[in-house]
């Protein structure tokens, strides 16, 4: 899907500063047409469609009379209107305006009655656990770090009651899911676009969208707003996988959203209490299947994070058709060690083995 995009300014060096930043990063997503004369702007406007019209503060007025969306490119931080029209600053990053520019895309198909849809066919994978502290979001991130040095889009989605990922990529923590949640709840069907502007990607490549604000919100969402949110997630296009990061254990709408997803990697704690509670949780799996006529268990694939040489596998041999890979202890090391470390191992690559439908 190609955006066409006028961006019309004085300022000359502005203007080369935006068209080598959207060359590099956003040239499949924007079709870019650059003025600095009112004449010429208005000429092409008449001439030729545009969806958006990025324009100066100082040359506003020459884009009155057109049809088309219009945001208007301001000096002054902090102001996000002007004249009735969205506002941004331009001297920002390019990643910020281009969630504008699809915030304002996805209004005017909205108005128009579109329901938009792309041709996404990313591989949604659910990471779980019985409980905390068995290293789930670790063997996620290992798993993101190895993909993406496979050269594979990934895209981590954390809804963890508490996420660490605010830590583990700081930056803006404006948009979070709970304006996606929000959303979905009121169904807009250009919800992908959405998602598609307040995905952020990290300096290791990974490509991720910011926790929810409160954990409650779990609780909030019903089957419906999951079905709709995790369709419009597949939907956005140009990424390979899709990674959910859950709360441990059986949460809420656990059938309807595990059932949507392609594979399910369940990761379970080397000790005894770990092979306790994985023996439930896959217990609890198959009689989904038996009882509501699921078909979890033939994507479920387990994964034995902190295995002791010599002892795990027979702690484990009853869920052996189960389990697909048995990671190392690492001890006390440093989560980021430990991912990079992770991501190396044929014990990584091997949760990749089975095959994700």
């Amino acid at each position: 899907m190609l955006i066409r995009i006028v961006l019309a300014d004085n300022d000359k060096e502005y203007i080369e500063y935006f068209r080598r930043a959207a060359a590099i990063n956003y040239a499949s997503k924007l079709e870019i047409s650059f003025f600095s004369n009112e004449d010429n702007l208005k000429k092409y406007l008449i001439e030729k469609k545009c969806d958006i019209l990025l324009v100066s503060e100082y040359m506003e007025q020459a884009g009155e009379e057109f049809n088309c969306g219009k945001i208007i490119l301001t000096d002054v931080r902090g102001v996000e209107n002007k004249n009735n029209h969205r506002a941004v600053y331009k001297y920002q990053k390019l990643e910020e305006i281009y969630r504008i520019i699809l915030e304002e895309y996805a209004e005017l198909k909205e108005k128009e009655g579109i329901i938009f849809r792309s041709k996404g066919n990313a591989k949604m994978i659910s990471f779980l656990s019985a409980s905390g502290g068995a290293g789930k979001t670790t063997v996620c991130f290992s798993l993101a770090k190895l993909l993406c040095s496979m050269k594979k889009e990934v895209l981590y989605v954390p809804l963890e009651q508490f996420s660490n990922l605010n830590y583990m990529y700081p930056g803006d923590e404006t948009q979070t899911l709970s304006n996606l949640f929000y959303a979905a709840k009121e169904r807009k069907n250009t919800l992908s676009l959405k998602i598609k502007g307040m995905i952020r990607r990290g300096e290791d490549g990974m490509l991720f969208l910011r926790p929810m604000d409160s954990p409650e919100e779990l609780g909030q969402i019903s089957a419906g707003d999951w079905n709709f949110f995790l369709n419009a997630l597949a939907d956005v296009e140009s990424i390979d996988y899709i990674l959910l990061d859950h709360v441990p254990g059986i949460f809420q709408n656990f059938q309807g959203i595990i059932e949507r997803v392609n594979a399910v990697c369940f990761v379970a704690d080397s000790s005894l209490t770990g092979v306790v509670k994985a023996t439930g949780m896959i217990s609890y799996i198959q009689r989904l299947d038996e009882y509501k006529n699921t078909s979890i268990s033939r994507k479920t694939r387990v994964v034995v994070n902190r295995a002791r040489a010599g002892e795990t596998e027979r702690d484990f041999n009853h869920l052996k058709n189960w389990v697909v890979s048995y990671l190392p202890d690492y001890g006390a090391a440093e989560m980021e060690q430990v991912i990079a470390t992770l991501a190396g191992l044929p014990e990584c690559r091997a949760i990749l083995e089975k095959e994700i439908e």
